[in-house]
C-alpha cells in the first residue's frame, strides 16, 4: 500500500483513490493491521484500493490502547 502522490494520507474522510496496491493482492485474502482507529477512513480507504487491485478477501484489525489520564496529583 501506497498513497498517490498529491494525496492527503492523514484525511479523515473514505477515499478510495486515497492509496493504491500492486497486482500482487490480485486473488489474495489481506489483513489490514491499523495502528489506531478514529473515523476508520484511513482503513477503509486502504481496503477499497486492495479490492480495486483484484484482492479477494481484506479483513482489518485494529491494534490500539486507550491510556486514561493520571489523577490529579499523582506521578507517571
Amino acid at each position: 500500500m501506497r498513497p498517490r502522490p498529491g494525496g492527503d494520507p492523514w484525511a479523515r474522510s473514505l477515499d478510495a483513490g486515497r492509496f493504491r496496491a500492486g497486482p500482487e493482492v490480485a486473488g489474495a485474502e489481506v489483513l489490514l493491521l491499523d495502528d489506531t482507529w478514529a473515523s476508520g477512513a484511513s482503513a477503509q480507504s486502504a481496503a477499497v484500493a486492495l479490492k480495486q487491485a483484484g484482492a479477494g478477501v481484506v479483513a482489518v484489525v485494529v491494534i490500539g490502547r486507550h491510556v486514561p489520564p493520571a489523577p490529579p496529583g499523582s506521578i507517571g
